[in-house]
Parts: structure tokens; C-alpha cells; sequence
């Protein structure tokens, strides 16, 4: 959509749902339940693989933030991760493989997890296609993606019209449907057949879990990687909650550990889940003697130059006055590396976090910046606090641990592993 009033209509019809109080008392719980349970089932996969074996993580790491964010959106609890850990419980036999890596019998999950993946799937076949709407019309004509299509619209239907009944009702806002709904009612607008509404909260719960459990799948592979960055936040957590091993929700959204906030900006920045930030231009530009004309889709690549890689040379003839040195640009050898303290200020004997401290644009810039940046720094907190206090990331054996990508709806890395010992 254009930046114009419908656009900006349309993002405050989900504005409260990215206010503090709203992140705070709702969603934050809701989080921290959900990798609560991840954690347990990592325990008994941990188990079961052995010191020596690793398994796949980052189907599980999809899995856990869809049961975060789904009371979240809907206001219902699928449970989906607690239900697979309870399965695996009933088996005390550990899986026979002759691998490195140990390949546990796959879980049913709902229909409706089912149908999320699906439709965030479906775009990785259309995004080299020439002609990507007429592609993705044809897709939608096989009948395993109408069936898809057609569950999602029962979910959203069912989900606006319980929370119609609440906003009625009078009863206390729980979910991102509920907020919509009470606003619409107060303008006259509670129409569940909306599709600005249906998709409006489809949008929020498809958006807000592939691109974190994405980046929270190459978050895990950094770690692996880094030791000592992770025995370093762990030592710094542990000065921030010395009464306890685990933090909670209220610990974890009440205080402020630098080095955390830098351990997760980092892997925003280094995992490229976002590879590219788009504008189109309003008028003719001219850059560097080349014409853009207005109305050009202009793609600025967040893993490239000046991001992950050296600086794209400049002739001193282009230059201008935007482009004088300023502070914050990090060298270029250090651009291609892992490196969390790039984000810390060293005062004294203290640590601040600079969220602004060098070209890092994960969620985009400006009014079209990712609306739910808030919800994503928040899961990606409480989600690597609460792995890196319940187990140590052990090394994953070289053929398992690649840095290839594949780019699907986000770019997801092929090879997501993890050799776990829990923390006692």
C-alpha cells in the first residue's frame, strides 16, 4: 500500500497491540510460557539423543513461537510443543541411527499450524517466478493449497467472531482480535467479514512468528559457534538475577542486561532473515549520474556492503555531503564477524547497550519500518535468555553446522542442528 490515510488507518486499527502495556502484560507471559515448553522438550530430545548426537531445532523453534504468539493473536492456547514433549515422555527408547544426527518420529500438529506454514511456504516457488501473482494463482488452484487457503479462513472467522462476542460482552481485552474488535465496535466498524480486519490479524500472527523463529534459527547456530559469547551472557544474567537460575517474564521485560540487548541485536544483524529493505520512489532521483525514475522498486540489500561485507568504493567526483565520515560505521574486517560487544559502550566499570552504534537495518527504518519490531526484540530476548540459562549449545560436527541459506518467505538457513547439555 501507498503511504497515504488508508495505509496509516490500517496500521493504527493494530497499534495498541505494540504498546508497552499490551507487550508487558500479555504478550510477554505468553512468550515465555511457550519457550517455557520448548525447553522441556529440548530436555527430553536431549536425552534421548545422547551427549554425543544432535537433532533439528529450528522446526521446533517454528513450532514454539506459533504456541507464543497464537493466545497472542486469537486468544486460544494450542499447546502444540507441551503436547509433543508429553509424546516423547511415553518413549524411554532412544532412536536407532547409524548418523550423527538422531531423526525423532514425526508429530502430528493441528491442521491449523499446518495450514500457517503452508501459505508462508508457498512463497518460496513464486519468488524467482517472472510472473509471481499469475504463479501463485495457479498454486492456489492445487487442491493442498485451497484446502490450506480454506482452513485459514475458518481460523480467522472463528477467532473474530469469539472475540465480537467478547467485545460485546464487555470482557477483558486477552488477545490482538479482541483489541481489533473493540476498536471497530467503538467505530462502528466490527464487520468479521472485513477482509482489512481478516488480514489485518493474519498478517500479525504469519509475520510475527516465521521471522523470529527464522532468526532464532541462525541465533542457535551463532551460539553454537561463540562459546565465549555465551558463557559471557550467562555469567552477565546471572549477575542480573542472582535468585534465580531461570528468569521470568517480569524479570526478563523489568530489567535491562546491555549484553543481552547486544546478543540479540547481533543476530538480527548477522542472520539476514530480511535480506532486503524496499522503497519505491515518489519523483525522478538522480544517484551517482544514474536516472531512477519515480515509481522504481528500489531494493536496499541488508547483507551485503557496508552490512556483512567491505564497502562498495565510492569515486571522490560522487561523493556528497550525506556521505561525510561520521561516527558509528565499524571497520570492514570486522563486518563479516559475530561480534555482540560492537554494540556495547564501555563506561567505566559499566556496560551500555547503543542500539544505534552502526549500519544495522533488521527491521527496516522510518514509518514503513517493521510495525511489530517491538514484539520481535521481545520474543528474541526472552527466547535466548531462556536457552542460554537451561543448557550449554555444544559444537555441532562441521558437515551439519553451514551458513547456506535458502530464501523462502524469510532466508532461512539449510542446516538449523543443536547439541544440547542441559544446565543443571
Amino acid at each position: 500500500m501507498p503511504t497515504n490515510q488508508k495505509m496509516k488507518a490500517q496500521r493504527r486499527m493494530m497499534s495498541d497491540t505494540m504498546s508497552p502495556s499490551f507487550l508487558n502484560e500479555k504478550t510477554a507471559p505468553s512468550i515465555h510460557q511457550a519457550v517455557m515448553d520448548l525447553m522441556e522438550l529440548w530436555k527430553v530430545k536431549a536425552r534421548l539423543a545422547g551427549s554425543q548426537r544432535v537433532f533439528q531445532a529450528d522446526v521446533d523453534l517454528r513450532h514454539a513461537i506459533l504456541d507464543a504468539l497464537w493466545p497472542v493473536a486469537l486468544g486460544t492456547h494450542p499447546g502444540t510443543v507441551k503436547a509433543q514433549t508429553e509424546a516423547l515422555k511415553e518413549s524411554s527408547e532412544i532412536p536407532e541411527t547409524n548418523s550423527d544426527v538422531v531423526e525423532f518420529s514425526s508429530f502430528h500438529v493441528p491442521e491449523t499450524f499446518e495450514a500457517m506454514a503452508g501459505i508462508a511456504d508457498s512463497v518460496e516457488s513464486i519468488l524467482s517466478s517472472p510472473f509471481p501473482a499469475i504463479h501463485h494463482w495457479i498454486l492456489r488452484q492445487f487442491p493442498k493449497l485451497r484446502t490450506v487457503f480454506q482452513v485459514k479462513e475458518r481460523l480467522i472467522t472463528s477467532s473474530l467472531e469469539a472475540a465480537l462476542n467478547r467485545a460485546q460482552e464487555g470482557s477483558k481485552i486477552q488477545s490482538a482480535a479482541d483489541l481489533i474488535l473493540s476498536r471497530a465496535l467503538k467505530t462502528g466498524t466490527a464487520d468479521v467479514a472485513s477482509p482489512v480486519v481478516r488480514d489485518e490479524l493474519f498478517g500479525f500472527l504469519v509475520a510475527g512468528h516465521d521471522t523470529t523463529a527464522t532468526t532464532l534459527a541462525w541465533g542457535v547456530k551463532y551460539l553454537s559457534d561463540h562459546p565465549a559469547v555465551l558463557d559471557k551472557l550467562r555469567r552477565r544474567m546471572r549477575k542480573a538475577w542472582p535468585y534465580t537460575k531461570v528468569p521470568t517474564a517480569e524479570d526478563l521485560v523489568r530489567t535491562s542486561v546491555p549484553y543481552l540487548e547486544a546478543v540479540v541485536e547481533e543476530i538480527a544483524r548477522c542472520s539476514g532473515t530480511q535480506s532486503a529493505i524496499s522503497r519505491r520512489t515518489t519523483k525522478d532521483v538522480n544517484i551517482m549520474n544514474v536516472l531512477i525514475p519515480k515509481g522504481t522498486d528500489v531494493f536496499f540489500m541488508t547483507n551485503g556492503p557496508d552490512f556483512r561485507e567491505v564497502k562498495i568504493p565510492v569515486f571522490p567526483a560522487y561523493k556528497g555531503p550525506s556521505e561525510d565520515p561520521r561516527p558509528g560505521f565499524w571497520p570492514d574486517y570486522t563486518l563479516g564477524y559475530f561480534c555482540p560487544e560492537r554494540w556495547i559502550n564501555f563506561e567505566g566499570d559499566g556496560e551500555q547497550f547503543v542500539q544505534d552504534a552502526g549500519p544495522s537495518y533488521p527491521f527496516g527504518a522510518g514509518f514503513r519500518g517493521c510495525f511489530g519490531k517491538r514484539l520481535a526484540r521481545l520474543q528474541l530476548r526472552i527466547a535466548v535468555a531462556l536457552l542460554v540459562s537451561s543448557f550449554e549449545l555444544e559444537d555441532v560436527p562441521q558437515a551439519l553446522s553451514s551458513y547456506a541459506a535458502t530464501d523462502k518467505l524469510n532466508h532461512h538457513p539449510q542446516q538449523c542442528y543443536v547439541r544440547l547439555r542441559e544446565i543443571k
